[in-house]
């Protein structure tokens, strides 16, 4: 509470992302909500999928679903993860709700949930695919046979969606785990000044290319110089690939040798702007 509070006095928008284990019982869910909210909470997500469920029973995620309702929350969203196989699709999630939710990215991947109105919560579903990375790989996961057109563009979220681990360490972004040796990884907020730690992630190079030419840019170029690196034949996202070629200590040392080509290519953009 003592957090949402001080980043809702400087003005900055919470959020917290929830597996409704807390909300056994309408009066519960509302009691801690009214908490929430008179901190300063703004966003809700509660999550519920094929890795929540035989854990949290949906009965919670409903109670608290409805228990939010009482609250003037700007958006109330439930976090659905799914794939092929999966049985807790966001259909399935409209179904047990009874609600015609609207969700958040269309078939290709892109936003649908913009028009948000001030004042009045927005309540909806964020749908994504299952990443296929660390915890969350499973052989039973299918492609979703993404093509490389589809796959070959700028990560929207490297630098753009900075989060920050359990240890106090400044991350690219909050898409998955990231290790120590990580160059995605950054500074201590308990060592150096947020500012300092921002602007020496801005001006790396691997940073900056995932954010301009994306993971599948980044592979192409890490393959070049190390062709003897294996990687998959089939991706469903750039998150995959950007794991593999960041956290994959073969690739992530193919990595380092492929910076200077990287670099270059970035020089030579600024030079062609001037």
């Amino acid at each position: 509470m003592t957090a949402i509070s001080a980043a809702s006095d400087m003005g900055l928008n919470t959020r917290i992302v929830t597996n409704a284990s807390w909300a056994t019982t309408p009066e519960k869910a509302r009691e801690k909500l009214s908490q929430l909210r008179a901190a300063g909470l703004r966003e809700l997500n509660i999550s519920a999928d094929d890795y929540h469920l035989p854990f949290i029973a949906f009965d919670r995620v409903k109670t608290l679903w409805f228990a939010a309702k009482e609250f003037d929350f700007s958006s109330v969203l439930i976090a659905n993860c799914a794939g092929p196989n999966s049985v807790i699709t966001p259909e399935w999630i409209k179904n047990e709700l009874g609600e015609d939710l609207p969700t958040r990215f269309d078939d290709d991947g892109n936003s649908q949930i913009s028009d948000t109105v001030e004042g009045k919560t927005f309540y909806g579903l964020s749908n994504a695919n299952i990443q296929r990375v660390r915890y969350g790989f499973e052989e039973d996961v299918q492609s979703w046979e993404v093509g490389d057109a589809d796959l070959n563009r700028p990560c929207p979220y490297a630098g753009r969606s900075i989060s920050m681990s359990p240890d106090g360490h400044l991350l690219a972004c909050c898409g998955f785990e990231f290790d120590a040796d990580s160059p995605l990884r950054f500074g201590s907020v308990e060592e150096q000044p947020v500012d300092e730690i921002i602007s020496a992630a801005y001006d790396g190079v691997i940073l900056n290319a995932i954010a301009s030419i994306g993971p599948f840019g980044v592979m192409k170029v890490v393959q070049s110089v190390a062709p003897e690196v294996p990687f998959r034949d089939d991706y469903n996202s750039i998150c995959e690939i950007c794991f593999d070629v960041t956290q994959r200590p073969d690739a992530r040392k193919a990595l380092m040798r492929a910076t200077p080509i990287l670099a270059r290519f970035f020089i030579d953009q600024q030079v062609a702007a001037e």
